[in-house]
C-alpha cells in the first residue's frame, strides 16, 4: 500500500463524507484521500425553492496531491437528463504500458499502430475475462486521446472479428489531434 500525502485542501467539516481508501470492496490498495456523499441543492438555488422533496445530488472528490492544485478544483459532469454514470458499462484503461498504475516496460511501441495493436491485445483478454464478447463497443476520450481513438478504432474495424471489436462509435472530448502548440 501506498502512503498518501496530506492533500492542500482542507477536509469537509463533516466526517461522515471521508471515505476510507484502504476499504474500497475489490480494491487491495489504498485508493487514497477521498471523499463522497450526497448534498443537498442549497434553497435558494433550487427551481422549485418551497417544494418538499429530497433533491441531492451525488459527488466523489478526490483532493490532489499536488500543492500548486491547491487554488483550482475541477467539475466533471456526466450529461443531462437521464445520464449517469452508472447507466453505461465503462472501462477506463491506463495505456500504454508506462503510465499511471499500468506494469510492463515502456518504451517499446514506436507509433499510434502500435499503441492500438496493444489494446487489442488487452481489450480481447477483457472481453474473454468478463464474458462480454459481441458487445457494441464505443471508443472515447478526451486530450491525447484524440491521436490514439482514430487508430485504436481502425485497428478494431480491421480485425474484422465483431465478436472481440464491434465498434459502434468513437467519442472525442476536446481532443489533439495535431499539433500541440496550435491548440
Amino acid at each position: 500500500m501506498r502512503a498518501t500525502p496530506p492533500s492542500p485542501c482542507t477536509a469537509p467539516q463533516d466526517p461522515k463524507f471521508a471515505v476510507n481508501g484502504t476499504n474500497i470492496p475489490l480494491y487491495d490498495y489504498d485508493l487514497g484521500e477521498s471523499y463522497a456523499g450526497l448534498l443537498p441543492i442549497a434553497q435558494e438555488y433550487r427551481i422549485d425553492p418551497n417544494g418538499t422533496d429530497a433533491r441531492e445530488l451525488f459527488f466523489w472528490f478526490f483532493p490532489s496531491e499536488n500543492p500548486a492544485a491547491a487554488d483550482e478544483i475541477t467539475i466533471w459532469l456526466t450529461g443531462g437528463p437521464g445520464c449517469s454514470s452508472l447507466l453505461a458499462n465503462i472501462v477506463y484503461i491506463e495505456q500504454p504500458v508506462g503510465v499511471g498504475f499500468s506494469q510492463g516496460t515502456p518504451g517499446l511501441l514506436h507509433d499510434e499502430t502500435d499503441v492500438a495493436q496493444e489494446l487489442l491485445g488487452f481489450w480481447k483478454n477483457f472481453m474473454e475475462a468478463f464474458e462480454l464478447q459481441g458487445r457494441k463497443v464505443i471508443v472515447a476520450g478526451e486530450s491525447y486521446a484524440g491521436y490514439y481513438i482514430p487508430y485504436i478504432a481502425d485497428a478494431m474495424l480491421n480485425a474484422n472479428d465483431t465478436r472481440f471489436f464491434n465498434v459502434a462509435s468513437t467519442f472525442m472530448v476536446d481532443p489533439i489531434i495535431g499539433n500541440q502548440d496550435a491548440q
